[in-house]
């Protein structure tokens, strides 16, 4: 995976329009998908390596592209074992949340 991945570059997008993003406290969440890594710091949004990450989130890139595509929500996604998470709760909700909010507004 490329840091170029459009579904990628979109979470990025839209997290750093959402308002929400600027008051709340730093986090990096560690991607495994499709067995490379990479990482999502925010805030500011943006990629990174995941070596500060206290959560990782692993799944393949078409579970990803469908989260962020709107198709399924990550909580779908999750039951369906197509994501699996672990580490800090907050940090995770955090990152689950501006999926579904990527998702969200593909939705609609």
């Amino acid at each position: 995976m490329s840091s170029s991945a459009p579904w990628l570059m979109e979470l990025v997008a839209v997290a750093d329009a959402s308002a929400e993003m600027v008051d709340i406290p730093a986090f990096e969440v560690g991607l495994i998908i499709s067995g490379r890594r990479s990482g999502f710091a925010a805030p500011p949004a943006r990629i990174s390596d995941g070596s500060q990450a206290v959560a990782w989130v692993e799944g393949s890139e078409a579970t990803f592209q469908q989260i962020v595509g709107g198709a399924i929500t990550p909580q779908q996604a999750f039951l369906a074992g197509l994501l699996s998470c672990q580490g800090e709760p907050e940090v995770l909700l955090r990152f689950t949340a501006l999926l579904e909010a990527c998702g969200s507004s593909r939705r609609q």
